[in-house]
Formats: structure tokens, sequence, C-alpha cells
């Protein structure tokens, strides 16, 4: 039996007992909800949890479960020098010809390079698996359609960060600095 329920209210969160939950857009969910959720499956035997989300901050949401997890990454092998990496802003882009390329010949990467991988964990011994998907790896985005999103002001840093590159976002308007507990006080 499946429900979909939502997580803005508490009585969403303790009207069915659960085996597993899917948290989808966890970091941007009501957190104590979230944690009702989380008692539903104290009966459970199997008790099992998925986690899905664009991170939002660094030590937020789903960035926690990352830390802990063993931290894949889609690795991919360039077909001119056989340099195994994986894809990152900006190393793996050309801005100029609007190509992906290799981070050591810098020869442009094909579809199929981007495409044909292998999911590499940094952290052999954790409890969880976490699977780092940016738009990097889809081999239907252009690098043109990155440069664009990055160029985009009206999205701005923290999207192109957050959905764009799948990578916690610390901007001017989301740091708290010594001055502004101060204020505070």
């Amino acid at each position: 039996m499946l429900y979909y329920r939502g997580s803005w209210t508490k009585k969403s969160a303790i009207m069915v007992t659960a085996d597993r939950l899917v948290k989808d857009e966890k970091d941007s969910c009501k957190q104590d909800v979230l944690s009702d959720y989380q008692a539903r499956l104290q009966h459970s035997k199997y008790k099992q949890e998925h986690v899905f989300s664009h991170p939002s901050v660094p030590g937020f949401g789903v960035d926690v479960e990352w830390q802990q997890s063993d931290q894949k990454h889609w690795f991919i092998t360039c077909s001119k020098c056989e340099y195994e990496q994986y894809l990152e802003w900006p190393e793996s882009v050309d801005t100029k010809l609007r190509e992906f390329i290799c981070k050591e010949c810098h020869e442009p990467l094909s579809k199929e390079d981007r495409r044909v991988g292998r999911w590499v964990a940094k952290h052999k011994d954790r409890k969880y698996s976490g699977y780092w998907i940016p738009l990097l790896i889809c081999p239907w985005i252009t690098a043109g359609e990155i440069i664009d999103k990055f160029n985009d002001t009206k999205t701005g840093k923290e999207f192109f960060w957050n959905k764009v590159l799948g990578l916690p976002y610390v901007g001017s308007g989301n740091k708290v600095t010594q001055q502004i507990i101060f204020q505070n006080l």
C-alpha cells in the first residue's frame, strides 16, 4: 500500500505507520514534520528511508546525509587521453567553445564520453549510499545550457549551485556573521 503525504502539517505525519519513507525535496520540507514521519517507522522490522533533494546550505537537510554517505561521483573516461574523472564546474567546461572538456588533455568530451561511466564511492566503509547527480553528467544537457544557467541573473547563483550543480551554497545573504549576531543581541 502506498500513501502520499505532505510535509507541512503534523497531522499528515502521524496518521499512518510505515516500513519505508521516501523523503523527496527534504531541504524544502518542514524539518520537524519529517522527524514525526521518522517515528512512524518505529514498529517496522524494515525501517527503510530514502532521501532525495537539491541541497540548500552546508550542514542542513540532505547535505547532512551526504556527509555521512559514501559520496558516489559519476566517473567518466576521456576517449582521447583515457583520463578518468568526474565533471565539475568550471574545470570541465570550456566557456568560449561552450563544450565539456577533459580536465587532463582539455579536448572536448562527447555525449558518449559523458554517458558511459561508473559510480565511484569516495568513502568505502560508510553505512549510507549517496549519489551526487549534477546536470553536468546528463548527456542530453549541453555545456552551453550549463553556461547559460550560470549567466542567468534572474535565477541567481544559489539556483545554479543548488539546482544545476547539486551543491550546497553559502552566499552573502545566507551567512551568519559575527556582526549579524551582535546586531541581534
